[in-house]
């Protein structure tokens, strides 16, 4: 296990950083247009600090020195804004602190360094800019992409160097690792293409120029030439290159400076590099190829385990060539992330009942998917792509094994999997949480960075999620193009007798920006840390391993202190010193402050067969309303269980609700009266997990979809194939029942006599019914009725081709049960088809991946649950009247359920960001940043002013 920390010093920096925070005001000087395509930024925060003088025109003059120590005994913080212009081969200069001087500018202020040009200039570098960087030291790095060249920049003079970092192929990303101690340079790491590597060299470090620094400590820039007391430029030869796994698309130096993270645009894995030999030492194993930093020392999967390409449980076999793997979306090992269902197939045991074949999983003949059993066939109604003889993608590859791209010979496609492609990587400040972009599904992929262990968001926060919700990472609107992590730290409460005795919150998370215009904000988890030492508090930074594990049943069962409520499993931790908190989130941070609910009772159809039913059950008056107590009903199970008086009380009074909605529980720290600190269960609506929809709930209902007009009459009698509809999908289950609602016709469309036995004399809409007896993807199987309830006549002769020789209408219904349907989550099904049967989806063992229930019974559904409550009995009756449909009326409720679920996000405007930037401890306080190229301009917000007040557009 590797295991990297600076949460000491980053303690250090959040504290310094809220005492820093300042209010922003709108800017009083119209910008003059100056930047061109700014591609990228970066914050120089070195050794050179930079303040502003005066206006001219709107842009300002530098001022420049080495950072020290104010008369205050304050220290000075670097923080210079620079701006690779793409189309302006040059790099802009932006003062990122508040002027001190005359403390009238508290925006970013793009500066100018020649007021005797006309407009604002920048420093002049390379065609074409696409990334800029800088670390500690003195220098930044600006990447030419046309020049394949790297200009040096200056920064005690904010000149460019006369010579660039020539290389032999186009560079694509730079960063600058900072430098280990005040004598040693830190790293620069350029990612090359063609082919693709990683070129390392110690960053260029310049001296400040002493013979151009005034009596204020102040340098004239005039007077001091860019390459004045300068490293020499390197070459490429002079670099050590390392060989990379695919092309790189962004990189990030960890907290530490020992490591560097890579993703890539043609790979579904992301790298770690040690460039020190102090990271190096972190790894028992040491390097992945060669033996010293820099080299490669870990890989870890952005997505499911048999498609990531790698070895995820240490068996030599990758992905296609993993017998645990039937596809991308499976995992190469039971405990690993994949969304296939999980059986003996998948298992890597050898299953054989008797005397075992030694064939494991895919291996077995026996085996075709991964949920099935090794001694229990699936009967394929098609042969697989993978053993079909053909080449069905035109590579020229025909079949497992000449087909890399095939799962084995149960591969249902030759079609290779084509990386994600990830287009942006942060990590965070504390070492915790790795964030990489996948694009292409709309989402943000998180590892646990301390354990280099993909998390899987789904289940990471220890609690049910919706079955709806399939996605690895955290979903987000579309589409996402950057991503920057940041940790926040807030004291909650002080003990007012004890200064060392303090409640502190910290919040792992993210910005990420989308081509829509907005960037959001992602909590992927947040801790409350009690301190009784300050100096423990760094252990607060210290997080337990994903999913986290606790009694979530108990935990919802109600509120209170743990001596209440004994449910914080892994969410709890104390130490000397500290006693902490955890909360695993990994959603979009809900900024509404009202929960999710139902509203109201809704409505209700009432069959006139169920009126007739419930009046006859009385003498004299009885309420038929939708919330008459004798009639079956949803009811929120907890209004349910108080007790037959006070339900009839409740449900005569209507106060109520149909449903309870999912709930989530959270851990808090809450400070007494007597100065001590109690930890307690709170328990809110899991608003992000809510679909606003109206619902509906039927006895006997149809299920959707199932209305169709294009079954097909086998030869054989009783089965049924349809067209165009995936039945296992659509959730027609074993027990249910088909009506043919078509009148049976000969080849010439009349009614042969032998066929009157389909024809009823009363004209029942359901007389021609049979149960389902065996569902299929395209076909099912029927079976006769026996008629056990007075009333019921059914046909009793199974449908033929001979008598229903064109194709028939019908439709599907359960039978003695009630369906649950969204508006928009639809009927949800269990069941998909594999190889010609209806087997398991991922999930399916979830009690919440339901969408039926009978009466008396509790529903659980994906996102809320009620009690299917049978009615009262009336006075004189044994039992509550049934639920009663006719051939033409429902017996139904509807209810809507309101979402009141609001991501935080910023309004941008921004068409192409290419970048998204969350800066703490800049001397004019916190500062979110995105650049766009396509809109020329970049995007600044004060984080610490609420409201659009700190919104600046620099252009």
């Amino acid at each position: 296990m590797m295991r990297l920390t600076n949460a000491t010093a980053l303690v250090g920096a959040l504290i310094l950083g809220a005492g820093l925070s300042a209010g922003c005001s709108e800017d009083d000087f119209e910008q003059p247009a100056s930047l061109q395509s700014p591609r990228a930024m970066t914050i120089a925060r070195g050794q050179v600090c930079m303040t502003s003088s005066a206006p001219f025109g709107g842009a300002v003059r530098p001022v420049l020195s080495e950072c020290g120590t104010t008369e205050e005994g304050v220290e000075e913080v670097s923080a210079i804004g620079l701006v690779a212009n793409q189309t302006g081969n040059s790099v802009g200069v932006i003062d990122m602190t508040r002027n001190t001087r005359e403390d009238t500018q508290r925006t970013p202020r793009l500066v100018d360094l020649d007021p005797a040009v006309p407009g604002v200039t920048h420093i002049p570098v390379g065609n074409s800019p696409v990334d800029v960087a800088a670390g500690t030291g003195t220098t930044a790095y600006a990447v030419n992409q046309a020049d394949a060249s790297v200009s040096v920049i200056n920064l005690t003079v904010l000149k460019a160097l006369q010579d660039d970092i020539v290389f032999d192929e186009a560079p694509k990303k730079v960063v600058v690792t900072p430098k280990p101690s005040a004598d040693a340079p830190g790293t620069l790491v350029v990612a090359l293409t063609n082919p693709s590597r990683l070129w390392t060299h110690d960053e260029v470090e310049c001296a400040f120029p002493q013979n151009a620094i005034d009596e204020e400590g102040n340098i004239d820039r005039d007077q001091a030439p860019a390459d004045t007391g300068c490293d020499d430029v390197p070459t490429q030869d002079a670099g050590q290159t390392i060989a990379l796994p695919g092309t790189v698309s962004d990189l990030v130096v960890g907290p530490t400076g020992d490591l560097v993270y890579a993703v890539y645009t043609d790979a579904n894995f992301a790298s770690v590099f040690a460039v020190t030999d102090t990271g190096l030492d972190t790894f028992d194993d040491g390097c992945l190829e060669g033996d010293a930093a820099p080299c490669e020392v870990a890989r870890v999967g952005l997505t499911f385990g048999c498609s990531d390409g790698i070895d995820n449980e240490g068996d030599g076999l990758v992905d296609q060539n993993d017998p645990q793997c039937y596809g991308p979306r499976g995992s190469e090992s039971p405990d690993g992330i994949g969304r296939t269902p999980q059986g003996e197939c998948s298992d890597g045991v050898d299953n054989e009942e008797g005397q075992p074949d030694g064939l494991i999983d895919r291996q077995d003949p026996d085996c075709l998917y991964s949920g099935g059993a090794e001694d229990a066939p699936i009967v394929a109604d098609a042969t697989l792509a993978c053993m079909d003889g053909r080449d069905n993608d035109d590579d020229g590859q025909t079949d497992y094994p000449a087909d890399d791209a095939c799962y084995g010979d149960v591969g249902r496609t030759e079609r290779a999997a084509e990386p994600l492609g990830y287009t942006s990587v942060s990590i965070d400040p504390a070492g915790n949480f790795l964030y990489a972009v996948d694009q292409a599904n709309n989402q943000v992929i998180v590892v646990d960075a301390t354990r280099l262990e993909l998390i899987d968001a789904f289940d990471a926060g220890g609690r049910d999620r919706t079955p709806f919700s399939s996605q690895l990472g955290i979903s987000v609107p579309p589409a996402p193009t950057a991503v920057d992590a940041l940790v926040e730290r807030d004291v909650t409460w002080q003990d007012p007798q004890d200064d060392s005795h303090y409640i502190v919150r910290y919040v792992f998370g993210a910005f990420v920006a989308t081509d829509g215009g907005f960037v959001y904000n992602l909590n992927a988890a947040s801790v409350e840390c009690e301190v009784t030492d300050p100096a423990a508090e760094a252990n607060c930074l210290d997080l337990p391993a994903f999913p986290i594990e606790y009694d979530v049943e108990e935990c919802l069962g109600g509120e209170g202190t743990l001596e209440e409520v004994d449910c914080a499993g892994e969410r709890l931790v104390e130490g000397d010193g500290f006693r902490q908190v955890v909360n695993p989130n990994f959603q979009l941070q809900d900024s509404s402050d009202r929960q999710s609910r139902v509203r109201g009772l809704g409505t209700c159809e009432n069959p006139q067969v169920f009126v007739d039913a419930l009046r006859a059950s009385l003498d004299g008056p009885v309420d038929v309303s939708c919330t008459s107590p004798l009639r079956p009903q949803p009811i929120d199970p907890f209004a349910a269980s108080v007790g037959d008086d006070a339900l009839a009380a409740a449900i005569e009074d209507r106060e109520f609700d149909r449903a309870s909605l999912l709930q989530q529980s959270t851990l808090g720290l809450e400070p007494t009266d007597e100065g001590s600190v109690a930890v307690e269960n709170f328990v809110s609506v899991a608003d992000q997990a809510i679909v606003q929809e109206s619902v509906t709930v039927t006895w006997e209902g149809v299920i959707p979809g199932t209305n169709r007009d294009d079954g097909i009459v086998a030869e054989e009698p009783g089965e049924l194939t349809v067209v165009g509809l995936d039945l296992c999908e659509t959730g027609v289950q074993e027990g249910d029942r088909l009506t043919i609602l078509s009148t049976p016709v000969d080849p010439n469309g009349e009614i042969p006599s032998q066929c009157d036995i389909f024809v009823d004399d009363q004209d029942a809409r359901d007389f021609r019914t049979w149960e389902i007896s065996e569902v299929r993807p395209d076909a099912l199987v029927l079976s006769v009725i026996a008629e056990e309830d007075e009333g019921e006549n059914f046909v009793d002769e199974l449908p033929s081709r001979g008598c229903f020789a064109e194709g028939v209408r019908y439709e599907i219904r359960a039978n003695d049960e009630w369906i649950v349907v969204g508006d928009r989550s639809g009927f949800l099904s269990d069941r998909t088809s594999v190889l010609g049967t209806c087997q398991p989806k991922f999930g399916a063992d979830d009690a919440r991946f339901n969408a039926r229930v009978q009466t008396g019974e509790l529903f659980e559904g994906p996102y809320f649950s009620f009690q299917l409550f049978e009615g009262f009995a009336p006075e004189g009756a044994q039992a509550p009247v049934d639920p009663a449909r006719s051939a033409d009326e429902e017996f139904s409720y509807r209810f809507s359920v309101e979402r009141n679920f609001s991501p935080d996000s910023y309004r941008t405007t921004t068409v192409l960001p290419t970048q998204v930037l969350a800066e703490n401890n800049l001397p004019a306080g916190r500062w979110l940043i995105v650049p766009d190229p396509a809109s020329n301009f970049i995007y600044f917000r004060a984080l610490d002013i609420r409201g659009d007040e700190g919104v600046f557009l620099l252009q």
